[in-house]
């Protein structure tokens, strides 16, 4: 999170051509921001956020330039803080459906949002976090409270050396861990393998749940949801800096025309099972099927001693 905060302040700071007072009132606090963040994490890591930057500003403004975003950037906000997005663009935004980290304001009055990733690898990365609670509730269906009684019985099941709070079996597993990784030692098998039963519960519940939706339904579940990509105001793209040691790139994928987005819209859609913990999501029938994204639950650190995340992958 560290390390994101200073690319995406960065990214401000190069898209609105290397000067800080194009944050406007928010110059002050996005300054002490990058510089706390930067004493939080190593040089190296700075280095590799602040080249990533550059690249990702390159290519967000060369993005801008020929999709009718005309002029030059005449203002920044960084909309880290909850009301930042809505106050900039006059109008109610939810923020948790639109992404955007970077939002730029062009001389011809035009909004343009950045959700900003970066990466060491050259992959594809994660693109959506959503919270077990919420995504249950707009399903209309209790996900945490469906694997409770599986949850509890796996937990009694097993040793935790009387820690009773989910920091003190943190703690616990640590201390069997003995500064080890915790997956390469034996007397922690049944603790990943009771995990990974709650995770697998978990993906079985929604994958049935969305069975049983409409196909119409799902199709604006999963773009409205997952990708995004439902009525967005402001407009955002999403730009994905790259690379370590000065080799960095970048790429940009519009957040409405993409093959996802087309592909959730225009073809059948097909679910299956991956793994323990996982949902794949495919568009079109037989050979010519796609793969679109995969859901996956996954344990925030430690298996039954962390809270459970969900994330929206590449498949």
């Amino acid at each position: 999170t560290l390390g994101s905060d200073v690319n995406e302040i960065l990214l401000g700071y190069y898209c609105g051509g290397g000067n800080w007072s194009i944050f406007g009132e928010q110059k002050s606090e996005v300054i002490k921001a990058l510089e706390t963040r930067k004493s939080q994490i190593s040089p190296e890591n700075y280095k590799d956020q602040d080249g990533r930057a550059k690249v990702q500003a390159t290519a967000a403004l060369d993005w801008a330039s020929s999709n009718g975003f005309d002029g030059g950037v005449v203002k920044v906000w960084w909309t880290a803080r909850p009301g930042i997005l809505s106050k900039a663009v006059e109008t109610d935004v939810d923020s948790r459906k639109n992404p955007t980290d970077i939002l730029l304001k062009f001389s011809s009055d035009a909004f343009l949002g950045l959700s900003a990733k970066s990466t060491k690898g050259a992959g594809d990365i994660g693109f959506k976090n959503p919270g077990i609670g919420r995504l249950g509730k707009d399903l209309g269906i209790d996900l945490s409270g469906a694997v409770k009684d599986t949850y509890t019985n796996i937990l009694q099941n097993l040793e935790w050396g009387g820690a009773t709070s989910t920091k003190g079996r943190k703690k616990y597993l640590k201390t069997l861990a003995d500064g080890k990784k915790m997956t390469s030692v034996p007397e922690l098998l049944d603790y990943y393998s009771g995990g990974t039963k709650v995770l697998t519960a978990l993906r079985d519940i929604l994958y049935d749940h969305y069975l049983d939706i409409d196909l119409d339904d799902l199709k604006d579940h999963f773009l409205d949801e997952w990708i995004d990509a439902k009525d967005r105001y402001p407009y955002y793209i999403k730009v994905t800096g790259r690379g370590t040691n000065g080799n960095y790139s970048a790429s940009v994928v519009d957040s409405i025309n993409n093959e996802t987005v087309k592909n959730i819209s225009s073809e059948p859609i097909e679910l299956e099972k991956v793994g323990s913990n996982s949902i794949g999501v495919w568009a079109g029938e037989g050979e010519e099927s796609s793969r679109l994204f995969k859901i996956r639950f996954k344990w925030e650190s430690a298996p039954l001693a962390s809270s459970i995340k969900m994330s929206g992958d590449p498949y």
